[in-house]
């Protein structure tokens, strides 16, 4: 299709439309999993924790992080959906599904495929997970079996063609320079968009970080003693590890503390509260709700002001006026008017989903829950 194109803009058009396919399919199947019409938004509330504008930018570019980051998120909602009650047949296919492109998308895929599907059999159990895998082996083998080769062709390819090397020099001095670097690192989760002098602004940032917090809070609040256990381990993991890997591997081929490289398994704390949330649904109180739902509108308006000044950046340049369509020295296809239109209606529309009612206790608390 890329051949197809007359000129290296349309070129690069064709490939970002090619290249945006397979991650919309994986996000489609992951809120295919996820969503329970009985659950109302509590059930897509970790999906929409985890699509940062940053996992949006990078599947509609030519970058295989974008697939990775989309592969990231739909093996973990796959995990999440052999837990559920029902459905474990296309839960049990888009893990095969996810994990190959996950494994396949991205040097560290395999690493991170393997990190997934290991979190999860330790965190469930590792007899509950056999039992799991045992009782449906009938509708579990083809997605399993795709998994299976393709973490196996991962590893060939890795160990033929890939570069691994460990640096332990300097290391307390590396260590050092992570708390000036963390904050750029937790920035690159949400948004940064292609070039050293862009940013969003610093309240952009901050409310997605709250509407993370919130839900993991809410987590915490409404989960049983061992899946708060559970929540402060991810939580760990999520702080710790990508400082760990970066000081000892990424150092040393020259990589910097980066986090669309770890994307796709940083969603997985906000998918783990978004689940623990869902379950317990019927017995939050009905304040713990309304507290949690501005944080959780707050996706839609960033995913619109993160596509805007992103937009405003390649219409006028970082320092254009505002108002940018009306002075575009750039325009995309048809103009900047229809995709403002899309925007916008796509940011509304995220923005409406915590608006459906939830089924949630009238009591003036929760009800005691077991361990």
């Amino acid at each position: 299709m890329v051949r197809a194109a007359d000129d290296p803009p349309d070129a690069v058009r064709y490939g970002r439309i090619v290249t945006l396919l397979m991650p919309l399919l994986l996000l489609t199947g992951a809120a295919w999993i996820l969503y329970r019409p009985g659950g109302g938004w509590l059930s897509l509330a970790g999906l929409l924790a985890a699509c940062t504008p940053m996992a949006l930018f990078l599947a509609a570019s030519l970058s295989p992080s974008g697939l990775s980051a989309s592969a990231g998120i739909a093996l973990t909602a796959s995990l999440i959906g052999l837990t559920r009650p029902g459905g474990s047949g296309r839960a049990w296919m888009l893990l095969g599904v996810s994990s190959a492109m996950l494994a396949l998308s991205h040097p560290t895929g395999l690493g991170w495929t393997v990190a997934l599907l290991a979190g999860f059999v330790v965190m469930y159990g590792f007899r509950r997970s056999w039992r799991l895998v045992r009782n449906q082996l009938g509708v579990a083998w083809p997605g399993l079996s795709l998994a299976a080769i393709s973490l196996v062709a991962a590893l060939v390819w890795t160990l033929n063609y890939g570069t691994a090397a460990v640096e332990l020099r300097g290391l307390h001095s590396a260590l050092g320079q992570v708390p000036g670097n963390y904050w750029d690192f937790t920035r690159q989760l949400v948004g940064v968009f292609g070039y050293l002098e862009f940013r969003l602004p610093r309240p952009v940032y901050l409310m997605w970080l709250c509407s993370v917090g919130a839900l993991v809070l809410a987590g915490i609040s409404a989960g049983s003693p061992r899946e708060r256990k559970v929540i402060a381990l991810t939580a760990a993991l999520a702080v710790a590890a990508p400082v760990a890997l970066w000081a000892v591997f990424g150092r040393a081929v020259g990589n910097g503390l980066t986090g669309r490289i770890f994307l796709p398994v940083m969603v997985a704390l906000p998918m783990l509260c978004g689940e623990i949330v869902y379950r317990h649904r019927s017995e939050l109180h009905r304040r713990t709700v309304a507290a949690l739902t501005p944080f959780l509108l707050l996706p839609g308006l960033v995913h619109f002001v993160a596509w805007y000044i992103n937009g405003r950046r390649s219409a006028v340049g970082v320092g254009g006026p505002l108002l940018f369509p009306l002075d575009a020295q750039w325009a995309p296809p048809l103009g900047w008017l229809p995709w403002l239109i899309v925007a916008l209606l796509g940011g509304l529309l995220l923005a409406s989903v915590p608006l459906a009612r939830v089924p949630v206790a009238h009591g003036p608390g929760m009800r005691p829950r077991q361990a």
